[in-house]
This record gives structure tokens, sequence and C-alpha cells, in this order.
């Protein structure tokens, strides 16, 4: 995907995924991936969903870096909920540095099949939609507003950002405040 868009150059790519890798540093083939784009090209990361996690298998921890979403510039999305009206942070959304925003991340009602489902040994029957949680989906939050205020020629994928951020509303700066 990385090397399509590279040929490509799109205004916006979204990286809804993550992984992590035993040296800590991202993977080479990212890295180089993310290298190749122009410039301009706003690229938008899942954070990831280990926060809450006291520690992972290989050494890694809550405090590990999620590639792509550490490597610069790539702005990283957390994710939040609502409690009682208020935005906050759910424990598995990472509370790192490289984090540049939040967006709602909990709970968000997504397309699936129609049905019974075996998941873990339990069926559950489907409606056509379905509750999901990660950061995945504040990332794809994320990027479809940034491209809902993006101008060609007028309003750059940044520029929509920034403007996104400054009005804090549904898109949320990192860290997230009141």
């Amino acid at each position: 995907m990385l090397r399509l868009a590279a040929a490509f150059q799109p205004d916006i790519l979204n990286l809804s995924l993550g992984c992590f890798t035993l040296s800590g540093g991202p993977p080479l083939v990212i890295a180089r991936a993310i290298e190749r784009l122009a410039p301009r090209v706003l690229v938008v990361a899942a954070a990831g969903n280990h926060g809450a996690l006291p520690h992972l298998s290989s050494g890694r921890s809550r405090r590990s870096a999620c590639w792509p979403a550490a490597v610069p510039p790539v702005v990283a999305v957390g994710a939040y909920g609502t409690v009682d009206g208020h935005p906050v942070m759910p424990g598995w959304s990472p509370d790192l540095p490289w984090v540049a925003c939040l967006a709602p991340g909990e709970g968000v009602v997504g397309s699936y099949l129609t049905g019974e489902v075996d998941i873990d040994g339990r069926r559950q029957t489907f409606q056509g939609h379905a509750r999901w949680s990660g950061t995945s989906f504040s990332a794809a939050l994320v990027t479809g507003a940034v491209a809902a205020r993006t101008v060609p020629g007028s309003v750059t994928p940044r520029q929509a950002l920034d403007k996104l951020l400054a009005e804090a509303a549904e898109v949320r700066p990192y860290p997230l405040e009141g």
C-alpha cells in the first residue's frame, strides 16, 4: 500500500494499522516508504491500543512506539470516549509524546455482516453493524475530517488539520483537556 501511495502521491494517506518491532525502531520498509512521499502528503496513523497493558511480549510495554504512528512526520491519532458528556482517554489509548491528536474511538458503530458469528466460543448475532473501539477508528475519522476540509489549490491537508485542532470539537489536540 505504501509503495502504491508513493507512486500516486495522494494528498492524505490513512494508515489505520500498527506494529511493534523487536529492536524498538521503525520497520525499515515503513520508514523508507514514508520518506519517499512528497512533503505535502499528510500521513495519519493509529497510535495503537496498547496504552493500558503493563507489559507486552518480547520486552515491549505500554510506552513502546507503535509504527508507523511514531515515524515523523506521521500524525499519530489516539482515542477518546465520553463519560457524562466529557471526553476521557480510555486506558488502552497510548498516552505518549508522539501522539498528535485524539478523536472518538470508543464504541464506534460501523458496518458488519448480518447473521451469527462465533467470537471466542460465543455465538453472537449481528444486524449489519457492530460497535468497535480502537485508534484505527479514530485515525479514520481524522482522515475523513481533514479530507472534507481540504480544498485543492487553496486549503492543504496540513492546514485543514490545523483548523480542526484549533476548533477542538470532535478532533482534539493531545493531551486531552476538559
